[in-house]
């Protein structure tokens, strides 16, 4: 009865602390719309620590409130050609990056 019931409460604990962070995208991921970034959420639910790059590159990207749970990009972080863009917001909880790259 106890082992029953202690492998009910490590399940329950499971449950209620996942784990903090989620690999993903070994390959890194590319944004080139609004949309796109916009749907990062909805199609990463659980990605906080990419694994290759993150790159943006988008004239119509505005903002990138949809990235805020990631916490690492361990490659490079590039955004470029992002006119629409005045903010960095939504990126603000990265707290490892490999090269930071930003431009015009």
């Amino acid at each position: 009865m106890k082992k029953h019931f202690l492998l009910f409460a490590l399940f329950i604990l499971s449950i209620l602390n996942p784990t903090a962070a989620q690999s993903c995208l070994p390959e890194g991921i590319t944004f080139t719309t609004q949309g796109q970034v916009d749907s990062f959420r909805i199609n990463y639910p659980d990605c906080t620590e990419i694994e290759g790059s993150l790159t943006i590159s988008g004239e119509d990207i505005s903002q990138l409130d949809s990235l805020m749970g990631i916490l690492s990009v361990a490659s490079s972080l590039v955004v470029d050609n992002c006119d629409a863009l005045s903010s960095l917001e939504g990126l603000n909880h990265i707290n490892s990056v490999g090269p930071l790259i930003i431009s015009k």
